[in-house]
């Protein structure tokens, strides 16, 4: 059974020619051997997408196939029937999208770090950016003001020289104008010709709450400007660490230290959180190592409406220093309390 060839594209059967030539492009670029060489069904849907459009790339072709359907191009052992000549045709328009997608713009990648609770609860962060924008005083033209530039003959201004034929059509840019189509005989002064400027942009970026290290964030056109496009700015996230916090995907940890005395007796503490401190009721008799749990102190899970939390672990801060007076209290209090029995189980 044949496999519709409006599917195939991706597109309804009232698609114009030109929303055709695009879906084609789009997918047979995606699925082409060079860009999957050790994907056998990549081959097989950039197979399926040349025979689609070879057949409604063509109006005479596409009302045939309208009419009567994969009939109309099968022969008597039910094998397609397509031209060879309309086949190359449709992987050398394949080889030329490729190429010209090669000179899209360069993206950029650059680095900001954030402070732990800026990671947490999210931030608005400026970021100084070196990108190419077009040059103000040519107007992006590279020509000096009051002159123009002229249509490359050789290319006929289209940047790029085309050489072989059928399936081994290369295309390279052509020298006499270095792939811009123009001719510039009086380069502006400022770009020298060059069309663009290199300029530091102050750029805001928004850093979501909850994102982990070293994750990427993107600024859609804001990379370097070229004569068709601006590329993106892709923005890697990196977390510095806190001396009091340690992050365990949403959860956090944290350390606080508590007296003797309050570990015995009992104490209202004050344990910081990413978002401000928060008051713990330290029960009597608290061991060292201890873990209390605040719900929803931790990072927000993306995606999610949900947090993590934040486990307080409670160590007792043993002072390697001591008063005379605190001396005097403490071998007082060694001579109260009873030893502890080297066998008794630890609660």
């Amino acid at each position: 059974m044949f496999e519709d060839y409006y599917a195939i594209l991706g597109v309804t059967r009232t698609a114009n020619p030109e929303e055709i030539k695009r879906a084609y492009r789009r997918l047979a670029i995606e699925s082409h051997p060079d860009r999957n060489p050790d994907s056998p069904e990549a081959l097989e849907r950039f197979k399926a997408c040349v025979e689609a459009y070879a057949v409604l790339g063509h109006s005479e072709k596409r009302r045939h196939y309208d009419k009567m359907g994969h009939v109309a191009f099968t022969t008597q052992d039910g094998l397609p029937r397509i031209d060879f000549k309309d086949i190359f045709e449709s992987i050398r328009d394949v080889f030329l999208a490729s190429h010209r997608a090669k000179k899209m713009p360069a993206d950029l990648n650059v680095s900001l770090e954030v402070s732990f609770e800026e990671a947490a609860l999210g931030a608005e962060k400026l970021l100084q950016v070196d990108r190419k924008v077009p040059c103000r005083d040519c107007g992006g033209t590279g020509a000096e003001r009051g002159t123009v530039a002229t249509t490359c003959i050789p290319c006929k201004g289209r940047g790029e020289l085309k050489t072989g034929k059928g399936l081994f059509v290369q295309m390279r840019d052509c020298p006499s104008c270095e792939g811009t189509g123009k001719i510039i005989t009086s380069p502006c002064p400022r770009c020298l010709g060059t069309r663009f400027i290199q300029q530091t942009e102050a750029l805001m970026i928004q850093v979501p709450a909850g994102i982990e290290d070293n994750k990427t964030t993107t600024l859609r056109g804001s990379g370097d400007c070229t004569l068709l496009h601006a590329g993106d700015l892709h923005v890697s996230i990196h977390i510095k660490k806190h001396p009091l916090f340690r992050r365990e995907g949403a959860d956090i940890h944290s350390t606080v230290y508590v007296t003797y005395p309050q570990a015995v007796l009992g104490d209202e503490i004050e344990a910081p959180t990413v978002s401000g401190p928060v008051l713990l009721k330290l029960p009597a008799a608290t061991r060292s190592g201890k873990v209390f749990r605040l719900r929803g102190k931790g990072f927000p899970i993306l995606g999610t409406y949900r947090k993590g939390d934040q486990y307080v672990h409670i160590e007792l801060d043993v002072p390697s220093k001591i008063t005379a007076r605190q001396r005097e209290l403490l071998l007082e209090l060694r001579m109260v309390l009873p030893l502890p029995s080297p066998s008794k189980p630890r609660p």
